[in-house]
């Protein structure tokens, strides 16, 4: 899990804490579920769908509670087989990259996420807008994005599709 996500979640749950402690609540036991499955899955080369998922869910759900009104997402799910295997880590690596690059703030323009499977073929799919800060120059790593490009090579050589980018 992403330490960036780690300390924007404490910072809601302190914040949290004083007026909405239902919502802190809720925030640290998604937190204390992300954690547990993120020491969990070291051991293990690929898990069902549903896990996955599933810890994606919270994520999204963990920024919904930090953003309230000001969270536009889509999310669309469609799947067939939620017990094929996957990696680990593919769409919370995808997520965490879009909550932490991405603005969720636009009502005219929300962010999507798409998972989709049938019974042989996963899709993960995210579009946002790509969040600015005027008086900061954007440099980013990918550390996360080039990992992942590397687990999905060694889980699916030669049988997957990944790009990534800022379009038009």
């Amino acid at each position: 899990v992403n330490p960036h996500l780690l300390f924007n979640t404490l910072s809601f749950v302190q914040y949290a804490a004083k007026l909405a402690p239902d919502d802190a609540d809720e925030a640290i036991v998604g937190l204390a579920e992300l954690m547990d499955f993120a020491l969990k899955k070291d051991n293990r080369s690929m898990i069902r769908l549903k896990e996955e998922v599933k810890q994606g869910e919270i994520i999204i759900r963990l920024h919904e509670l930090r953003y309230q009104q000001q969270f536009h997402v889509q999310y669309i799910k469609n799947i067939v087989d939620e017990d094929m295997l996957v990696p680990p880590l593919c769409l919370v690596t995808l997520l965490e990259n879009l909550f932490k690059h991405g603005n969720v703030n636009d009502p005219e323009f929300p962010a999507r996420i798409i998972v989709d499977g049938t019974r042989d073929r996963i899709r993960y799919e995210t579009h946002n807008l790509p969040r600015m800060f005027p008086f900061m120059k954007q440099e980013h790593s990918s550390t996360g994005l080039s990992n992942l490009r590397i687990r999905l090579e060694l889980s699916y050589p030669g049988r997957h599709h990944f790009e990534y980018g800022q379009e038009g």
